[in-house]
């Protein structure tokens, strides 16, 4: 019997106080509201923490350094079973819909909004999962970088700095 999903409320808010100069303080507060809906209680701390290190980043901005929040560990459970190579091979097309080679940009069906879709690789179902649960709904998977745009799964080459 699966859960009923809750809608749960977070209130999230932190301050910092930042001495400027003798016997004067500068004091910034944030505060952000986050309704999610969920049965999971997993999801419910996930999007805690990341409402924590949006706010911690407006509140770098004070200070000059990142105040990063208390890293959590991510339970082995939520380490997604991602196999480059299976992902590659899940019918990627350029955009001018020829089949994508390797390390080319390209799109593919999102199987989540696709929902006709009768037999879809497994991997991209992973694949989307797994893009849901980064802070910037972006993921980096050797030498290619996946995100989602409206109906599709898009990936692109990553943009490396060289050395200098």
């Amino acid at each position: 019997m699966t859960q009923k999903p809750i809608i749960v409320q977070l209130k999230v808010g932190k301050g910092l106080s930042v001495q400027v100069a003798e016997g004067r303080w500068r004091k910034v507060y944030y505060g952000m509201i986050v309704d999610v809906q969920s049965a999971d209680l997993q999801e419910v701390e996930e999007a805690n923490n990341m409402a924590e290190a949006v706010i911690d980043k407006l509140i770098s901005k004070h200070t000059g350094a990142a105040k990063p929040s208390s890293p959590t560990p991510i339970p082995l459970h939520d380490i997604p079973d991602l196999d480059i190579a299976e992902i590659q091979d899940a019918g990627w097309l350029t955009y001018q819909k020829n089949p994508c080679g390797p390390g080319q940009a390209g799109w593919v069906k999102n199987p989540v909004e696709f929902t006709s879709w009768k037999d879809p690789p497994q991997v991209l179902l992973r694949l989307v999962k797994a893009i849901h649960k980064t802070p910037d709904k972006r993921l980096v998977l050797g030498d290619m970088e996946y995100y989602l745009n409206k109906k599709f799964i898009n990936r692109s080459p990553v943009k490396r700095e060289s050395a200098r």
